[in-house]
């Protein structure tokens, strides 16, 4: 499995930016306050069934920030990290990456932020992570990111990634 970098105080940064509303409707920005507030809650001293249900809020809250600050470098690439990070885990990992638009959000970081090699490295490796199992490789294949990989890997051509 491919480690992953690290970015610090990742988990502070993509919960406050997941607390940024898609729009100004005011209960969409409570609901995010709520949700940042949940995932630390259920975060502390996870029980094996706690776990999951952490692992999952952590996603959520993740991809939500990537969603709602696609041209934030910081945010995206705390994002690829974080996934990174949980793509390192168990298959069930991988379905819930997969289930809450992770594959899409690594490929859309990819497209906007190619150009910086911590990103790149980050989103590259949560994809070579996703592919271990034969399903995810299928639908990581399948979603165009073994192109986006060459490109990043060209663009990088040299650089330690």
């Amino acid at each position: 499995m491919k480690r992953c970098s690290s970015t610090p105080n990742r988990g502070e940064d993509l919960k406050r930016y997941a607390r940024t509303p898609l729009s100004p409707n005011a209960e969409d920005a409570e609901n995010a306050d709520e949700n940042a507030e949940n995932a630390d809650a259920n975060c502390i001293r996870p029980s094996p069934p706690r776990e999951m249900r952490c692992k999952s809020k952590v996603l959520q809250v993740t991809l939500q920030a990537m969603a709602r600050n696609p041209q934030n470098l910081q945010v995206q690439t705390s994002g690829c990290a974080v996934l990174c990070d949980a793509a390192r885990g168990q298959v069930g990992d991988h379905d819930s990456i997969l289930r809450y638009g992770g594959l899409d959000s690594l490929l859309l970081a990819l497209k906007a932020h190619g150009k910086d090699a911590r990103l790149s490295a980050s989103a590259c490796g949560a994809l070579a992570n996703l592919s271990v199992e034969a399903d995810a490789r299928l639908r990581v294949g399948a979603a165009g990111a073994i192109e986006q990989v060459v490109n990043a890997l060209r663009q990088h051509h040299g650089n330690r990634m």
